[in-house]
């Protein structure tokens, strides 16, 4: 019962912090979050950045696309949520450009990368062929999925269907589906 009242009592004062323009800022905690050392807490902070409507929430998740070898694949299914949301649109997919960016730099490492192509490739927005194509050719082993990410967006005579179906990842979802893994060979 103590627990109930500390509870409310808490509740309320965040309530209160909020109304008086104290309160803390979502995306800070969020930003927090998805650097935490425990993978499980940059899980949810992966899944919460997915259903926010805020531009940091982009930045936040191509940094984990580029670096985290535990969340990129859900980092990679957040921005196939957000890319897909601005296809359509007349001006530049922001979503669909900041992926291209850490597809091309070197700096970032081969599966990282791979994972970059996968998700415009799912995007589905035909914007990115000219940078799929930059790498499809490429000395490192991103060809592959380069190259799956340019047939689902129609560049070759053989098609390909998208991994995560177009109605998918729509509006606010509780859970991330399974990403397939990276393409081995064309």
């Amino acid at each position: 019962m103590r627990v109930k009242h500390v509870l409310t009592g808490l509740i309320m004062v965040a309530t209160a912090l909020s109304l008086l323009g104290c309160g803390v800022d979502r995306m800070e905690t969020l930003s927090q979050q998805i650097k935490s050392p425990d993978p499980t807490k940059r899980k949810v902070a992966v899944l919460e950045l997915a259903n926010v409507n805020d531009p940091r929430a982009l930045k936040l998740l191509v940094d984990a696309l580029e670096s985290d070898p535990v969340i990129y694949d859900q980092a990679a299914l957040a921005l196939v949520k957000k890319g897909r949301e601005m296809v359509g649109r007349s001006k530049e997919n922001p979503v669909s450009k900041q992926v291209a960016d850490a597809l091309k730099s070197e700096l970032v490492g081969p599966n990282f990368r791979a994972r970059a192509a996968w998700t415009l490739g799912e995007i589905g927005d035909r914007r990115a062929i000219p940078d799929l194509k930059l790498v499809v050719d490429g000395p490192e082993s991103i060809g592959p999925e380069a190259t799956h990410a340019l047939q689902k967006l129609g560049y070759t005579a053989k098609g390909r269907p998208f991994d995560i179906a177009p109605g998918g990842l729509v509006g606010r979802i509780d859970t991330l589906p399974s990403v397939p893994e990276l393409a081995k060979e064309v």
